[in-house]
């Protein structure tokens, strides 16, 4: 439940930010979801191998590159998939531990691509100012309908819960 939400706005983010195409994997029955978060193309990952999953995103963007990805599923196979399709000069970023095959972390490869592992805690001591600015932003974001919630009731305080999980919801 907690990886879908997360693709979620992953992929309501990159509609937002005007990223175009926006191409994700799921399964068949996922698809019509996705493409109401954001997503122009779903590949099934049922019928298409992460063999195949580069040449089906070059085919896709085709004469557009692809310089961003993001792989919320971040297994050795995604990993290399989503390398194979990344652009020269193109960033990755991956929330599991990196597969060593595609690159070292933070440092760019032959071809200028660089992966990147995320890691981000709100209660981390280093991330709390980014934290209240993001949380501002995303409580604006929510009101305009910018961004949805998936299957959540949104109480009048409930960025602030996130802020202050001491906080219970009525």
């Amino acid at each position: 439940r907690a990886s879908r939400l997360i693709v979620r706005a992953a992929l309501q983010l990159a509609k937002l930010g005007g990223f175009n195409p926006i191409i994700t994997t799921a399964s068949k029955h996922n698809e019509d979801y996705c493409k109401a978060a954001g997503a122009t193309h779903v590949l099934d990952y049922n019928t298409t191998p992460y063999t195949s999953v580069a040449a089906a995103v070059r085919e896709i963007a085709g004469r557009t590159p692809v310089t961003y990805i993001y792989d919320a599923v971040s297994s050795i196979e995604s990993q290399q998939a989503s390398w194979d399709a990344l652009a020269d000069g193109g960033a990755m970023v991956v929330v599991q531990f990196l597969n060593e095959v595609i690159g070292k972390p933070g440092k760019d490869d032959e071809r200028g691509r660089r992966v990147v592992r995320v890691f981000g805690s709100a209660n981390e001591a280093e991330h709390q100012e980014f934290a209240r600015e993001m949380y501002a932003a995303l409580e604006g974001m929510l009101e305009k309908g910018e961004l949805k919630v998936c299957g959540q009731r949104h109480k009048d305080n409930g960025i602030s819960i996130l802020m202050n999980p001491s906080q219970t919801r009525s």
